[in-house]
């Protein structure tokens, strides 16, 4: 258990409330000084981060170990204002720390550091978090799973097929062609020729009955799926417009790295596409049907875009060839032909495919630029309280969306800030992009801009009918009658964050250290964090309360009056109580 007393200061962290409020272990100070009542000072922590690591399809907060890098990574400090170190375990999902407050961070010298989540079957997920000024900052990491047959993934499609056999040698009996099921706006065919014999990365050929994985992604809330080394390349991020995983492997565990002609099979009749009759081995279409990217194809004509190839087994992102992006049916299509006169991928250049790979379609750099999403955006909040929502920035190749919370009266940050991100986006040049915000409850509402780079836009929230404010009082208490075995000052609460969810899929709500959010303790029998904030009466909302490596959980329903009392049970987070 970690000391409490590790300098000449002695302080409670952060509370984190709902999806969570966060401090250090009061149960260590207990520990290390018995029976004496400690009184816990701290000097106020002015610039306080919160972060958020969750599963994006559930909302659910992760165990993850947290490594901290870039410029600002020194400048960091722990709950005791001691150097925080590279790395620190975020058991409950939610975590709290500070900038050294000898670091000013401001518009002209931004305050910068990475932060790189891991979770176990979880793809890895890294985020450059920027303060450009002194005041609350917050993060959040929203976790992929690893890719399989069954997962549900938004924006996805998939296929697992075992129909493919092959003779003793590995060549491809018959012609198949599997296709992903699904609703969703991209779909994906791969088709293996026969006679093809596939191979595993030491040329051993895959034999007997293969097992085919398949999944399309489409541009949209599939793009925000895929693995992040899929999504970017050096300092910016790629404009995908449309990706398919494949994974081939045989009942020994090969994984299919090449593929190479052999005796020619059964073709298998009405399956054969260009790419087959051209001699080709293997074939991977993937159709969109999303509105944004038949839109741009239309605005932009005809787009050669590049193939790349991701492969999780090891990192690596590679460019294979390009494809004509075409329109058919109203739908926007690509093709990926390896082998064959056809051919328009260099599979050579495929890394390590033990893991399988993540074929992405990329706009390529003569159809726009690298550039940072410096357009200065003011959302409108009319309701006088926090309000949780996302925020959606989509254009050709570009989706990013983000849960948080709006503040209340009206907001300006760069449109970067909104979205949580850094670094540069491609922007396309004769590109349309749509920026959306949505309170919780209420409808969307969006504006278009030419380029995302620079000038202003601006947006005013549309609250739901059924949405109320709320003073919520939100506590950790002592049975009555007894206190707590430590003291509490308020000082010791300057870097309280507030988050909570709504039930059963809500993502994290995040409610940023700022006049929403009001601290108060009584030093001897409660802690208490007062917000104002929205909600919807009679649903359901889920608030978890974490101290260290604690935390406390409790559902709870939005009652029907504006004062909404929430209490935490005090000894699942560690915090001790003694009678008078």
């Amino acid at each position: 258990m970690t000391r409490f007393f590790r300098s000449h200061r002695l302080l409670l962290t952060a509370l984190v409330l709902a999806v969570g409020v966060s401090a250090c272990d009061f149960q260590a100070a207990e520990d290390a000084f018995d029976e004496f009542q400690i009184i816990i000072g701290l000097d106020p922590i002015e610039s306080p981060v919160s972060g958020l690591v969750y599963d994006r399809s559930s909302g659910e907060m992760l165990r993850a170990t947290l490594q901290f890098g870039g410029s600002g990574a020194s400048s960091l400090i722990d709950a005791y204002s001691d150097p925080l170190g590279s790395t620190m375990e975020a058991e409950g999902g939610a975590v709290t720390f500070g900038i050294a407050n000898n670091v000013t961070p401001s518009s002209a010298s931004p305050f910068t550091f990475t932060v790189t989540a891991q979770v176990e079957g979880y793809y890895a997920q890294t985020r450059t978090v920027t303060s450009t000024d002194v005041g609350g900052v917050d993060f959040e990491l929203a976790m992929t799973r690893q890719v399989d047959g069954f997962s549900s993934i938004a924006g996805t499609s998939s296929v697992q097929d075992g129909s493919i056999q092959t003779s003793q040698t590995g060549a491809v009996q018959q012609t198949r062609t599997v296709q992903t099921q699904g609703s969703a706006s991209a779909q994906a065919t791969a088709t293996v020729t026969a006679g093809s014999i596939a191979r595993a990365s030491n040329g051993q050929p895959l034999t007997g009955q293969l097992q085919t994985q398949v999944r399309a992604y489409d541009p949209a809330q599939g793009s925000s799926s895929l693995p992040q080394g899929a999504t970017m390349v050096g300092n910016g991020n790629q404009a995908i417009v449309g990706a398919v995983y494949f994974l081939m492997t045989d009942a020994a565990g090969h994984a299919a790295a090449s593929f190479s002609p052999g005796k020619r099979g059964q073709t298998s009749a009405g399956k054969a596409g260009a790419c087959e009759q051209a001699g080709g081995f293997l074939e991977l279409v993937v159709t969109m049907n999303d509105p944004t990217t038949v839109a741009a194809v239309q605005a932009l004509g005809s787009v050669q875009a590049q193939i790349w190839a991701f492969t999780p087994a090891d990192g690596a992102n590679n460019q294979l060839g390009s494809t004509t992006l075409t329109l058919n049916g109203g739908a926007v299509e690509g093709i990926i032909c390896a082998g064959g006169a056809q051919a328009n991928v260099d599979l050579n250049n495929l890394g390590n495919t033990a893991q399988g790979a993540f074929f992405t379609l990329v706009l390529p750099p003569n159809l726009g630029t690298l550039a940072p999403l410096d357009l200065s955006l003011t959302v409108s909040n009319a309701s006088g309280a926090s309000v949780p929502g996302t925020i959606t920035f989509q254009g050709p190749g570009v989706y990013a969306n983000r849960s948080l919370s709006f503040p209340s009266a009206s907001r300006t940050r760069p449109l970067s800030e909104w979205l949580g991100v850094s670094g540069s986006y491609f922007v396309a040049s004769g590109g349309t992009y749509t920026i959306t915000v949505q309170a919780d409850g209420g409808s969307p509402v969006s504006t278009t801009v030419p380029d995302p780079s620079t000038g202003s836009a601006s947006l005013a929230l549309s609250a739901g009918a059924q949405t109320t404010n709320y003073t919520v009082n939100a506590s950790f208490s002592c049975p009555q009658g007894t206190r707590f075995d430590v003291a509490v000052t308020n000082e010791s609460l300057d870097a309280v964050s507030v988050f909570y969810r709504r039930l059963p899929d809500g993502q994290p709500r995040v409610i940023p250290n700022d006049a929403s959010v009001i601290k108060d303790t009584d030093q001897s029998t409660y802690i208490r964090v007062t917000a104002m904030l929205s909600a919807i009466a009679g649903q359901n909302y889920q608030f978890t309360g974490v101290l260290d490596n604690d935390q406390a959980i409790v559902d709870v329903t939005a009652p029907g009056q504006s004062t909404w009392n929430i209490t935490l049970d005090s000894d699942d987070v560690g915090i001790g109580c003694s009678a008078n």
